[in-house]
């Protein structure tokens, strides 16, 4: 049976709210990603081990596909738990190619101070064999477009 004709409906060890599966559903009929978000430890991964399961699908030949994630965060965000370093060193054993990592701007409670991305240009932008892609998530402020960051 092609991936067209399969739904996605919970698995054996998780179950996914309406919503969840309409919208997994949708993605796979329309061949689309699906994006995903939430704060670590919300259960995504575990969301995409159970469409591979349901759908019977080998996750670790689908993750070796894989050439890059570019939405990823350090310890610096305050909400990760790993330095650059780690971060990449991790990415190149996974198989990565490319690897982005941006912080929150310094509105969100928590997080980088400023100084921190003024810095970024002295992070090497390779390192392990994977590319490192290097950004700030900003806050727009105000309707006039004010970012929590200028410039510089």
């Amino acid at each position: 049976m092609s991936n067209e004709m399969r739904k996605f409906n919970g698995s054996s060890g998780y179950v996914a709210a309406d919503e969840l599966m309409n919208s997994v559903n949708i993605a796979m009929a329309l061949q689309k990603p699906l994006l995903v978000k939430g704060e670590p430890g919300t259960g995504k991964t575990m969301l995409a081990e159970a469409i591979a399961e349901a759908l019977d699908m080998d996750i670790k030949k689908e993750k070796s596909k894989i050439q890059l994630d570019v939405h990823t965060h350090t310890v610096m965000s305050g909400h990760a738990f790993s330095t650059v370093q780690e971060m990449v060193h991790e990415a190149a054993a996974q198989g990565l190619k490319i690897l982005g990592i941006t912080e929150h701007g310094p509105n969100i409670p928590g997080t980088c101070d400023p100084i921190y991305f003024r810095n970024l240009h002295v992070v090497p932008r390779q390192m392990y064999g994977v590319r490192l892609l290097l950004g700030a998530e900003l806050n727009i402020l105000d309707t006039k477009g004010t970012l929590d960051l200028d410039e510089q």
